[in-house]
């Protein structure tokens, strides 16, 4: 071409091996530790800040601080596992560049880590605030409902607390973590592939009976109480509160 003997020429680059040394290059780049590490931490970061964003969507009781997500991130996530992934998903594409493939599939194994999963998620079911929460704006509120069922005079008054003391005590923080890690427990081993069904049966039939039992009894102390803080009538008062007995109030003297 120079000489002027042709008009044209052309050059081939093979590309085979500098793909290869590209991926290794990439990949040891990914292992210098300095340079992972503040990669990982982004990573973290990013999640952070996602997180943050989508919390304000759900009940409190199951917010995280920023503490509680970053370590659970880690425990999910370690950086060996990332570093693994990473590795697997490079070599993935290289026969596609090389074209060696005519296509690649990206993919993050995570049976390895179904373990540490299950437990983060039953670490945050069983949370103190997670127990009051399944209390507070589930039970109690079922049982306010009941309680407007009962037939008690209007100075009588059943609050939020005294359902709640009852409901501490038919259902403690014991039963609620046993139910609860039998079926985060079902859910990832059906997850593994470990059972083909998921069944999950909380029976509160004898439960229930006993909540509304003891509401009843705790009616019958206060409705007990306030009778006896009433005055004592003169026996002409007695006899008319005995031939005509108030009817759904209390009445005025005993």
């Amino acid at each position: 071409y120079v000489l002027g003997d042709t008009d044209s020429f052309t050059i081939t680059i093979s590309l085979y091996d500098r793909v290869e040394a590209g991926a290794a290059a990439v990949k040891d780049t990914l292992h210098d530790e300095e340079f992972f590490n503040d990669l990982y931490e982004q990573g973290i970061d990013f999640a952070l800040d996602e997180y943050a964003e989508i919390q304000a969507d759900l009940p409190e009781a199951l917010r995280l601080s920023d503490a509680e997500v970053d370590a659970a991130l880690r425990a999910v996530l370690p950086p060996d596992w990332v570093q693994a992934q990473a590795d697997a998903n490079i070599d993935a594409v290289v026969p596609y560049l090389t074209k060696e493939a005519e296509h690649f599939t990206l993919r993050l194994d995570i049976s390895g880590r179904m373990d540490a999963l299950e437990d983060v998620v039953t670490d945050i079911l069983t949370r103190p605030e997670t127990y009051d929460y399944a209390l507070n704006d589930l039970a109690v509120s079922y049982l306010q409902k009941k309680v407007q069922e009962i037939d008690i005079p209007e100075e009588i008054v059943i609050y939020d607390s005294d359902i709640l003391d009852v409901v501490e005590e038919v259902l403690p923080a014991g039963w609620y973590e046993a139910r609860v890690n039998d079926v985060v427990g079902q859910v990832f081993s059906y997850l593994r592939g470990d059972r083909d069904t998921i069944d999950i049966s909380i029976y509160l039939g004898d439960l229930k009976p006993a909540a509304i039992d003891a509401l009843i009894a705790m009616a019958d102390q206060k409705l007990e109480a306030a009778f006896n803080s009433l005055p004592i009538g003169t026996e002409a008062q007695s006899a008319e509160l005995i031939a005509n007995p108030p009817s759904g109030d209390l009445p005025d003297i005993r």
